[in-house]
């Protein structure tokens, strides 16, 4: 059957299966479960982490947060092309220790993530007096700076200058 034919999950995993068939040292996926059923993720989450576990390097670019913290080690928090965070799995572990099941872990480690975002909106925002289009700081994490509010930033030594290649 072509792969136009399969369901979203199964034709993630063909394309998936394509790219592995090379055998790369290095994976990068975007999104790699958006749009397809819940146990097509999971097999793919479990793909995630066997290829980790056999020394492959993989890449995953997702908004899906439990996406993140099922199949990473080390998560990086970026927003506005700027690094935020960079947290490991110990990291996270720890700071979830004292949940008592499942559920309240992946809250409790969710939260640690959204914290690091807050934490960068925040900084801009005392910066700037309001978000880039007049929002609050909790409201602020998800928006795009414009170049005048860069060069503030830059001139208060919170965002670095860009590389220029001469």
């Amino acid at each position: 059957a072509p792969v136009s034919s399969l369901s979203g999950g199964n034709a993630q995993k063909v394309v998936i299966a394509k790219w592995l068939a090379a055998e790369p040292r290095v994976i990068v996926l975007d999104e790699p479960t958006r749009g397809i059923d819940i146990g097509s993720k999971s097999e793919i989450v479990a793909l995630i982490r066997e290829l980790a576990g056999q020394g492959k390097a993989v890449l995953i670019i997702s908004s899906e947060l439990a996406e993140l913290l099922a199949a990473s080690d080390r998560i990086v928090v970026m927003s506005n092309g700027e690094l935020v965070r960079d947290i490991s799995r110990a990291e996270l572990d720890a700071a979830t220790a004292g949940a008592s099941d499942p559920a309240e872990r992946q809250q409790l480690a969710e939260r640690q993530l959204q914290l690091a975002l807050q934490h960068r909106a925040q900084q801009f925002t005392r910066l700037l007096g309001k978000g880039p289009n007049g929002e609050e700081p909790e409201n602020a994490a998800n928006v795009r700076l414009t170049e005048g509010e860069l060069a503030r930033m830059r001139g208060a030594d919170l965002v670095p200058e860009p590389s220029r290649e001469d």
